[in-house]
């Protein structure tokens, strides 16, 4: 089963407000539909990644970094979600934001060795 929003994967009230483009910026489903369907299409991405540097069998800096990417990313996800059930707590909020900040460095720096890998 899918986490749900009001019951079903998509809310109802997704697009209710006119015009339409206000829903990106002033309607909460809309904006929390939207991080969600990013943050599931990250984590298939880091996902990819993760199991591409398994397939070709990297060793060494970029396999680790893949590794604390792939670590970060579902820690990420696990904080979303505890922080949606606790209902937005101030905490677990800026605890997400901290982990997004902490996502982002990784995958820098995951490119960052990979690039530096395919160099040699």
């Amino acid at each position: 089963d899918w986490p749900t929003m009001g019951g079903g994967l998509v809310p109802e009230d997704i697009f209710y407000m006119t015009p339409w483009y206000h829903n990106f910026l002033e309607n909460v489903a809309t904006i929390q539909f939207s991080h969600r369907m990013v943050g599931y299409l990250v984590l298939a991405a880091v996902i990819g990644l993760f199991l591409a540097c398994r397939k070709k069998g990297l060793r060494g800096r970029p396999f680790q970094m893949a590794h604390f990417f792939v670590a970060a990313i579902f820690c990420q996800v696990l904080i979303g979600i505890w922080t949606l059930v606790s209902v937005v707590p101030v905490s677990l909020g800026a605890l997400h934001q901290a982990g997004g900040m902490i996502v982002l460095g990784l995958a820098v720096a995951t490119v960052h060795s990979l690039y530096r890998d395919a160099k040699k």
